[in-house]
């Protein structure tokens, strides 16, 4: 556990850093000092948040460019508006409807409950060991008011919610890469989990389920609370840097992994309980035509005896090409030439009575 702890903070004091931060949806969100106004664009960046990250950052740049002030402007925003303002967006799964359904949602929560932050605690209670079941109320809140399709997922298909904990992880923890400014405590958290993530959590020995659902995203989360039980989500970003910046490979992190570490080690080191290779369980027949031949390799698989060709008793067997009896011409040639039409064999008692049949 010390060398797991260990290994994991070095990730953490090395690669959590604002200068590793692009390319990634959250450098959107250092553009609002204002907590209000940060988790509507944190919600519409994670939410975007799927397919290549540069169409994923070139998708935000052009949505914030419409609106520099996401709450203010959902607030003062109408259908009429929205269709103007997004009438020839479209991206992925996403059409333009969709994204003015999405923001009107986001209108009505914001009028119900005054701040995301309200709409999400109402259904944290204070004996949830996770936010899981307030992120799928959250989630619901936001299906009921108009949002869904390929924005808001169906939290009771058993998914990770990838998206959604990306977002919950950027408002409730606060250090250099990770702003914060909800008051729910970390260790709530769960890992955001897609296909990278649960590739490099496989490799660190962290899960060993092969799929990225919701199970699996508490299983690495409970592992990582091992190493940090108040805030076991801190490693997600400089776990899932490599393989994302240019400049850190995910080959990289499975090489430095304990889990590969381990195995080259295993690998390397000399076998003490190697037992001397015999010969007993084959026949006597077959032990001495292996150590005629020299082979003492007990995986090699003993000589199978040649099968023999069934023949019809009308036909016999087709001669090599270049052989010939002596003082006989070669076969002709042709489709069935190697066919020799044989009578078929009949006994003294079937050959008397047809021939007094005949008679």
């Amino acid at each position: 556990m010390r060398k797991n702890k260990a290994f994991f903070d070095a990730l953490y004091n090395q690669y959590n850093r604002r200068g590793l931060l692009h390319p990634d949806p959250l450098e959107f969100l250092h553009r609002w000092p204002d907590v209000r106004e940060r988790e509507v664009g944190a919600l519409l960046a994670a939410c975007f948040a799927y397919g290549n990250v540069k169409a994923i950052l070139k998708n935000l740049q052009k949505l914030f460019a419409i609106m520099p002030l996401p709450r203010t402007y959902i607030l003062a925003a109408t259908p009429q508006k929205l269709r103007r303002d997004f009438k020839h967006f479209k991206y992925r799964f996403t059409t333009a409807q969709e994204l003015a359904d999405f923001l009107l949602s986001i209108q009505r929560i914001l009028r119900r409950y005054g701040s995301l932050e309200a709409c999400f605690t109402s259904g944290l209670k204070d004996t949830d060991r996770t936010a899981c079941p307030a992120l799928k109320n959250f989630a619901a809140q936001l299906r009921q008011a108009g949002a869904g399709g390929s924005l808001v997922p169906d939290p009771q298909k058993g998914s990770a919610l990838k998206r959604l904990n990306l977002f919950l992880r950027w408002l409730v923890r606060q250090d250099e890469v990770d702003p914060g400014g909800w008051q729910v405590p970390p260790r709530l958290l769960i890992v955001p989990l897609d296909v990278h993530m649960h590739r490099c959590a496989r490799w660190l020995g962290l899960t060993k389920r092969n799929s990225a659902d919701m199970k699996t995203a508490l299983e690495i989360t409970r592992s990582l609370a091992r190493f940090c039980p108040q805030d076991p989500v801190k490693y997600d970003f400089c776990i899932t840097r490599f393989g994302i910046h240019p400049d850190l490979q995910e080959e990289t992190l499975n090489a430095n992994s304990p889990r590969t570490k381990q195995r080259k080690s295993r690998k390397q080191a000399p076998c003490r309980t190697a037992k001397k290779q015999t010969l007993s369980h084959l026949s006597p027949v077959q032990r001495a035509a292996r150590k005629s031949q020299g082979k003492t390799n007990r995986q090699a698989n003993p000589a199978r005896p040649v099968k023999k060709q069934r023949l019809s008793p009308y036909t016999s067997p087709r001669p090599a090409a270049n052989s010939k009896a002596p003082g006989q011409s070669r076969p002709p040639a042709g489709p069935a030439a190697h066919i020799q039409r044989v009578p078929p064999r009949r006994n003294a008692k079937t050959a008397a009575k047809r021939r007094s049949a005949q008679l």
